[in-house]
């Protein structure tokens, strides 16, 4: 795998996980990959501290997820992300 002279990933330590993001995002954001994504099709998630954006509509809701539609999973994330504030800064 050819690497570019700038590191995408600075902070994190070279490694089989670094290795595979890498690769992952080359592959699906490259237009003749098997693997690619178009880029109104694609999703990215941040880590913030260990715990991920997209888990904490889901922490902060009791009840069983499971069952549920994507639009009902989309109205609570869109309902969450309006009034949920950041846990360190208190920001929407």
């Amino acid at each position: 795998m050819a690497q570019s002279t700038s590191d995408p990933l600075p902070a994190w330590n070279e490694g089989t996980a670094k290795r595979a993001i890498i690769d992952f995002v080359r592959r699906v954001t490259t237009d003749d990959s098997l693997d690619f994504v178009p880029e109104n099709e694609r999703i990215a998630v941040f880590d913030n501290d260990g715990t991920l954006w997209c888990e904490m509509p889901g922490r902060d809701r009791d009840g069983d997820p499971r069952g549920m539609t994507t639009d009902e999973f989309d109205t609570i994330v869109r309902d969450w992300l309006a009034t949920a504030p950041h846990p360190k800064t208190a920001k929407p």
